[in-house]
This record gives structure tokens, sequence and C-alpha cells, in this order.
């Protein structure tokens, strides 16, 4: 079913099913929908068309949009009554994180950017299932000569600022890097957890070590034809365990429409 600007997508029960393999996993999704892209109609069309069938189709949780540019048309066809969202925006970049807060409760937020034009933003989310607390990171990384230095750099700096224990990491969007290819060391985040023992209150440094993606078929940027996608820039990172990441390859899923391909992962 195709998103209109008219009637907005239904959920289809049947494929819903159908494409959720595990009820007690978390399904993340990251997208760079290329602001400009908002600008054309069609274009505009197809992105939310995308958005909107993602949900649907894969019932997801968590959910990381970057150059989210007129972001509020895209969130006037999502259910809000299920979802929570936070913006924060760097220069003229404006980026959207939502989650399920049937699933989730947010703990606390922060914003912080890798330079002018390129946030991310921390989210502390609360599993309601198991009180499991995430850092979930959206980001949308500089075109740096050693960008993974720049993204952790940037990143612990931020941790050091957050005095909330939390179980697991996952970071989520674009990377502007290849992390299985570019990168010969594992993207390594430290954060100081607070020892609340009765008789002393002191700080451990934790280390995480961000697990690489399993599944990895083809690449995700930069065209804005539908094909000929040269890089893999667009990741799903957790501490705990490595993600499956699906590239989007549905029949619903218009490839004109952002410069980006959507990635999906399963936690």
């Amino acid at each position: 079913m195709k998103y209109s600007k008219k009637e907005p997508i239904k959920e289809d029960i049947e494929i819903t099913q159908t494409k959720i393999k595990n009820l007690k996993s978390i399904y993340l999704m990251s997208y760079n929908i290329r602001w400009n892209s908002m600008e054309n109609p069609t274009l505009q069309n197809n992105i939310i068309s995308n958005i909107i069938n993602a949900i649907t189709h894969y019932n997801l949780d968590i959910i990381g949009l970057q150059e989210a540019y007129k972001w509020k048309k895209i969130l006037k066809h999502i259910d809000l009554k299920k979802y929570d969202y936070i913006t924060n925006k760097s220069g003229k970049e404006e980026m959207v994180t939502l989650w399920n807060k049937h699933k989730f409760i947010k703990i606390k937020a922060y914003a912080a950017e890798f330079e002018d034009g390129r946030p991310l933003a921390l989210i502390l989310l609360k599993n309601i299932s198991n009180n499991n607390i995430m850092c979930v990171i959206n980001l949308h990384a500089s075109h740096n000569i050693n960008t993974q230095k720049h993204i952790t750099d940037i990143i612990n700096n931020k941790l050091k600022q957050i005095h909330i224990n939390f179980d697991q990491i996952t970071m989520i969007g674009d990377f502007n890097r290849n992390v299985t290819i570019d990168d010969e060391s594992d993207y390594i985040l430290y954060h100081n957890d607070i020892n609340n023992n009765k008789k002393s209150k002191s700080e451990i440094i934790k280390k995480y070590v961000m697990k690489r993606q399993h599944n990895i078929s083809k690449n995700t940027c930069c065209s804005i034809h539908g094909y000929g996608y040269k890089y893999d820039y667009d990741h799903i990172i957790n501490s705990n365990k490595t993600i499956n990441k699906i590239i989007i390859t549905d029949t619903w899923y218009e490839k004109i429409s952002s410069d980006h391909l959507m990635i999906i992962g399963e936690l």
C-alpha cells in the first residue's frame, strides 16, 4: 500500500506479522533523508512513504533520522500516541530520534555536534520489560580525515558529562565511513559508571567495544537516482551484541527519494 498525501498508509496486519521475526527483538531504523529532497514534492512523498511503510512492516522501536529538514511534515503521519521523540540541531541540519513509548521510557537526552552542521543526540532509554538502560546515539558524522577517531573523541567527551549508569550503547546513523573496511580497530567508548555504595560513592570506568554488523550486502549511499551506490556509510552498531543489518529492498521502498538507503537493525 502506497502512502498518499490525502490518505496516510494504514497498517497491514498480515504483512507486519510476516516481517517481524522475533517479537522480543528491538528493531531500529536509520535514514538520512537528504534535506533538499524534502523540497521536491515527489521525493518528499517517497521519503514519507518509505518511513511509514518501514514503521508498518517492521514495527520499529527506535528511529533515527538525519538531515531531517521539514521533519514536522513527516511526524504528521506517525502515530504519536505510540512514539515519542526529540529533535536537535547543529547549524542548518536537524535530526529526529523517535522511540516506542510503550517499550521505552526516556530518562534523559543530550545534544552535541561534531562540527557546525553535523549533530548527534544521546538518549538514555529504559526498557520497560527488563529495566535495562540503553544509550542510543543518533549521529551524522563529519567528512574527517580520521573519521573514526573524530567520532569516538567527540562522543567520549560527551559521555563524561552523563552521570547516569546505563547497560549498553547503540549507535545509529550516517557515519560517513565504512566501519568494516575503512576501520582496522573497533569503535571503543568509555563511561564513568557511578558506584552507589552506601559507604563510599566512586566512579568506575566502563569500556564499551562497539561490535560490527552482520549481513552487510551492499552500499547505502550516495545517489539520488536509485542506483550507483558507492559507499557503505550508514550503520547500526551495538556494544552488547552484533546486530543483523538489513538494507531495505522491499517492493514498497522508493529508492528515488534520498541519496541514502534506509537501514534496519535487529537487536
